[in-house]
């Protein structure tokens, strides 16, 4: 490589080229010492060289030093090397990849000593060069395990955000509650008192929505503080019906969804969020089968099994024969063979491009509707479309549990006077209106210090009492305790909108008659009050 020679205003006079002692350092050390004139091109430099492959011996205006630096860095360094030569600068350093003779690339440290004349211009650099390519694999390595902790630290105090976030849900959880209660008890007074078949209507939406406000806020306990998930009886065309009106609003105008469902459905026991996640998967996997555009169909069937469904690829979901509801989700797409219907459960199987699919969609369905004694079916074929048949274990009605369970108008109370204690106004102005439309009287507190006052005042004619958990002041577990120790056969009725892990954790050894968990609805109220004054 033919050395760029430095500006001219960057030389100076020649000066000596080194003593004999100066060379026998440079012997002892495993530094590469060099010693460069700066205006005569001559540069000398120790047998240290030879580590890099390089002879001693240099030619004339050959700067082994610097013209066997990367090329992607010579520019840089030799721009230093000039400006701190034009400048008034004693000292330059600097680490860059250096060229070996048999052309690999050593890591080096160079840093050198300008000598200036009386002028001040230089005449000599004087300096040493040390391989660190070890010291830099170090270096990076332990600079890639900082960056491993780094990553480590980022990830823990995600975690403790999250964790914040769920500690936070309890209360969050509470206060919706708390928004919710007053329009569940309010809708069916409001209804008494609707004439027209359009007020009713509009009630009967308000309704609908704070009880799936209040799901919503069930499903985020779940997620933030990993809540028990109950198992209910549903009916499967209402789980339709709300997902056709989600698909409706998210997928391309170029599918057409359509519905076909039994009007007397049996209802199935299960976890609405997890069934809501296998139609969802199910139609997503649809989608993705229609790129242009096609119908969707989503139908419901009561059906009888004398042998259980088969599936290809699928071995994990089994039962008896029986009753069943039957959920198909019914494309026109592209279908699928054989072969293809053998892998499509298997985790992270995917057909789509990298990047876009996980592979996750079918193999949870999977695992949800196992955990559900649920079967599962599937015909296909190329050009032809897929049909997934989902079959949950039918909830046969039961004429004496029906009877027991059948509504009954709510029993109205004999003037009893009620203590309900709620730190939010709206609640218990609602409560008190209701309650005293059955037939009872009613004090009301807004912290368990008042209630503890109005208890001791009405002790003997309190007949019952409904406290909220979490109060200000005094908080209900801590007045009920009071309550008990003055009253030991008081009636009280605990109501909260935490989780039931929550609920258990924040009375601690203290036992109510009945919990209530809000929000509740004027009958849910009003029964239970008929039942522990019965």
């Amino acid at each position: 490589m033919k050395p760029i020679p430095l500006r001219e205003d960057a030389l100076g006079d020649v000066g000596d080229v080194g003593e004999e002692r100066f060379q026998l350092i440079a012997r002892a050390s495993n530094d590469v010492i060099w010693d460069w004139n700066i205006q005569t091109g001559v540069c000398w430099q120790s047998q240290s060289i030879r580590h890099f492959g390089y002879s001693q011996a240099t030619e004339p205006g050959e700067r082994p030093w610097l013209d066997h630096a990367h090329p992607g860095h010579f520019q840089r360094v030799l721009k230093a090397i000039e400006e701190v030569l034009a400048g008034q600068g004693q000292y330059w350093s600097d680490e860059y990849p250096f060229l070996c003779q048999d052309g690999l690339i050593a890591d080096v440290f160079n840093r050198a000593c300008v000598v200036r004349n009386a002028e001040g211009r230089a005449i000599r650099m004087v300096g040493a060069m040390m391989d660190v390519t070890g010291r830099k694999q170090a270096r990076e390595k332990i600079e890639g395990q900082g960056a491993d902790q780094k990553r480590l630290e980022a990830q823990f105090l995600r975690a403790q955000r999250l964790e914040s976030i769920g500690a936070q849900a309890s209360r969050i959880a509470h206060d919706l509650n708390n928004v919710f209660s007053p329009i569940l008890m309010a809708v069916p007074l409001l209804m008494e008192q609707a004439g027209d078949p359009s007020s009713r209507k509009i009630l009967a939406d308000m309704e609908s929505s704070a009880e799936r406000g209040a799901g919503i806020v069930k499903q985020f306990l779940t997620l933030a503080r990993g809540a028990t998930r109950e198992r209910t009886v549903l009916q499967p065309n209402e789980l339709i019906r709300e997902m056709v009106q989600i698909l409706g609003e998210t997928f391309p105008k170029s599918i057409q969804i359509k519905t076909c469902c039994d009007p007397a459905l049996c209802d199935i026991e299960g976890d609405a969020m997890e069934l809501h996640q296998v139609l969802l998967n199910l139609c997503v996997n649809a989608q993705d089968a229609m790129p242009t555009g096609g119908a969707l169909t989503l139908s419901s069937h009561n059906v009888t099994l004398k042998e259980p469904v088969s599936c290809a690829g699928l071995s994990g979901l089994s039962g008896p024969s029986g009753q069943y509801v039957q959920i198909q989700v019914a494309d026109t797409g592209v279908g699928m063979s054989e072969e293809l219907q053998k892998k499509i459960f298997q985790p992270y199987f995917t057909t789509k491009d990298p990047g876009v699919g996980t592979g996750l969609g079918l193999s949870t369905t999977v695992r949800i509707l196992q955990n559900h004694s649920a079967l599962l079916g599937l015909e296909s074929a190329p050009g032809s479309g897929a049909t997934f048949s989902v079959y949950f274990p039918a909830k046969l009605p039961d004429p004496q549990a029906d009877a027991a369970a059948a509504p009954h108008a709510p029993s109205t109370g004999k003037h009893e006077l009620v203590l309900l204690v709620d730190d939010e106004a709206e609640i218990c102005e609602m409560c008190k209106l209701i309650l005293e439309s059955f037939d009872y009287r009613v004090l009301t507190a807004e912290n368990g210090a008042e209630a503890l006052s109005l208890m001791e005042r009405h002790k003997d004619e309190i007949a019952a009492v409904i406290i909220d958990i979490m109060m200000p002041v005094m908080d209900g577990a801590s007045a009920i305790r009071a309550m008990r120790w003055s009253a030991p056969r008081l009636k009280i009725i605990a109501t909260s909108g935490l989780s039931e892990r929550e609920q258990t954790a924040a009375l601690g050894d203290v036992v109510p008659d009945i919990f209530l968990q809000k929000p509740y609805s004027a009958d849910q109220l009003v029964a239970a009050l008929a039942s522990l004054l019965r």
